[in-house]
């Protein structure tokens, strides 16, 4: 495979024959990520062991351990649901510490396929040529806003992609619609570190329900929560997602069980609340988020957190008054709390439960 690291000139040929020479010769002109993704595809070549540990978006990262074999299994579930080939040019935009970046890495090992990395931020469509030649990335939603609010040729860029495969979070109404105003060819996967990168794909501008990759079993247990059986996992995964699952195994994710907000013995799903209120169109120019606050009377109060400063009274009455046509009319955000920037993780993961935390810190002061 021809691998374009951004620290040297050229592109570098690598393959199971040259990757120790490429190790020995390449190493110390490379920096952290790129060093990442070299030592990625030496373990690769390897047939080694790989340790990947989770974002800890949904709480502590954990350690989790894989042979090459459950990799090829997910590498190769990936290409053939992908309809990826050896033509393609993939680029890597995400950190190679973590799982799906990984991955990327491997299905261009595995299509001996040309690979090519740029500098990690947040707006990534800065740092690409208007007339690229890349066919594939990986990108977190985060990412995807960011190039459309600092990049005014990032549509443009984004066209010339076969598919902008996009995870690690939900997608809001207003980037998908965003999405399909632009025509941009893309799909929405679901998976996490313990599933070994995603188990399941959609296209959002068609489906709201994800469609599970070949060989994967998923149920329902007794909370809801969805449960999943690969080829790549020893044992069945119990995870903390609410899920919708369809008899033909289409599911869709509603929230998350350690996410209910328990107010005055109302319990609401922040996720569900959210989504509804984007589908009214109630789109502030802030960054904004469903948590709660300690009270007294109530336990958990309902609260609106934005990034940056605080709603006009008019934005945050609009907001009470759509609240009032959820399905639970009592779940209304008593207050707006604000907080200068919410706190993500490594991989721009929006960390939920640390962000509620710091408004936390500030009620009670």
């Amino acid at each position: 495979m021809q691998v374009k690291f951004y620290s040297l000139e050229h592109a570098v040929e690598i393959n199971v024959n040259t990757i120790e020479t490429a190790y020995t010769d390449l190493s110390q002109y490379l920096d952290e990520q790129e060093g990442r993704v070299l030592n990625t595809l030496r373990r690769w070549y390897a047939l080694t062991e790989f340790v990947f540990h989770s974002s800890g978006s949904t709480g502590t990262p954990k350690e989790f351990r894989f042979s090459a074999k459950q990799v090829e299994w997910s590498a190769t579930s990936s290409i053939r649901a992908m309809h990826l080939n050896f033509s393609d040019h993939f680029l890597l935009a995400m950190d190679a510490r973590f799982v799906g970046a990984a991955l990327l890495v491997i299905r261009a090992a595995l299509l001996d396929a040309h690979l090519s990395l740029i500098p990690l931020e947040a707006a990534i469509s800065k740092q690409i040529p208007i007339d690229h030649k890349f066919t594939q990335v990986s990108l977190v939603p985060f990412q995807l806003d960011k190039s459309f609010e600092e990049d005014p040729e990032a549509a443009t860029k984004f066209k010339r992609f076969s598919c902008l495969l996009l995870g690690g979070a939900a997608l809001d109404e207003s980037l998908i619609r965003k999405l399909r105003h632009e025509k941009l060819n893309c799909l929405h996967s679901y998976g996490m570190t313990e599933t070994l990168s995603h188990i399941a794909l959609r296209n959002p501008l068609e489906d709201a329900y994800f469609k599970p990759l070949d060989g994967v079993k998923l149920r329902l247990n007794e909370e809801s929560c969805l449960c999943i059986q690969t080829p790549a996992l020893a044992e069945e995964l119990q995870t903390n997602d609410l899920a919708e699952l369809l008899p033909d195994c289409r599911f869709r994710i509603v929230g998350r069980k350690d996410d209910i907000i328990n107010s005055g013995g109302l319990k609401i799903n922040p996720l569900e609340l959210e989504e509804f209120i984007r589908s009214q169109a109630w789109h502030p120019q802030l960054n904004w988020m469903i948590g709660w606050v300690p009270d007294k009377q109530l336990g958990q109060k309902l609260v609106l957190i934005t990034e940056g400063g605080l709603l006009d009274s008019t934005d945050f009455e609009n907001l009470q008054f759509i609240c009032r046509g959820f399905s639970k009319p009592q779940a209304i955000p008593r207050e707006n709390w604000q907080i200068e920037q919410f706190i993500r993780t490594e991989n721009l993961k929006l960390n939920r439960k640390k962000t509620i935390h710091l408004i936390h810190i500030q009620a009670t002061k």
